[in-house]
């Protein structure tokens, strides 16, 4: 089954600490509808969103490779939807990105994770994707007047900070976004569960 199958290439770039210098099989980490997510692809997301200040916890293998499945389900729903973003938005994407993580610098060690100006592009204009499509989702996220209320008098004591009427928008915005992350975390677990996803092993670090 090719989803269980090793790509028979070497990955000289190897995970922080354990990894350092070790020659790793670019094995298959996950499948995504007919995409595959390779290790050496997990090596070159975790560089650039290293580069890019990311803090260590979203750094991990697990994290790192959720993350990519999760920007490929979410890029297919923006699509769905007709969703765009421009050539501009997304090359001022990367140089944003480019300048954040060292200038030359960024393009040099690019270079060495094997990845060039239209793949970094791509990636970028997926990103954007996924940013336009939650936006959008959020806005069109329902909160009842009465949920609002009920928040706004739970956390009205010892001191309320405003009015109802001045707070209303604030709480809308924060119960939206709490309501939307627990929908997309159903949302993410049903495509699992209907066999969207298939969370493979990940390599082990060589002993010693």
């Amino acid at each position: 089954m090719i989803g269980r199958a090793l790509v028979l290439v070497l990955c000289a770039i190897g995970w922080p600490a354990t990894f350092t210098g070790a020659q790793v099989l670019d094995a298959l980490v996950a499948r995504v509808d007919t995409e595959v997510v390779t290790w050496s692809r997990m090596v070159q997301e975790r560089e650039l969103r290293r580069m890019g200040g990311a803090p260590a916890p979203e750094l991990t293998p697990e994290v790192v490779r959720e993350t990519l499945v999760r920007r490929h389900l979410l890029v297919v729903e923006a699509r769905k939807l007709r969703l765009e973003v421009s050539a501009a938005e997304t090359l001022e994407d990367v140089e944003l990105l480019a300048r954040a993580a060292g200038g030359a610098a960024f393009w040099e060690r690019a270079a060495r994770l094997g990845l060039d100006r239209a793949q970094l592009e791509e990636r970028s204009a997926q990103q954007l994707l996924v940013r336009r499509y939650q936006e959008l989702r959020r806005e069109m996220t329902f909160v009842p007047e009465s949920e609002v209320r009920a928040f706004f008098l739970a956390n009205a004591n010892p001191q309320p900070q405003g009015s109802l009427a001045e707070m209303r928008d604030v709480i809308r915005t924060q119960l939206a976004e709490r309501k939307y992350q627990e929908e997309l975390e159903r949302w993410i677990r049903r495509q699992v569960a209907e066999g969207r996803v298939e969370w493979l092993p990940l390599p082990e670090a060589p002993a010693g």
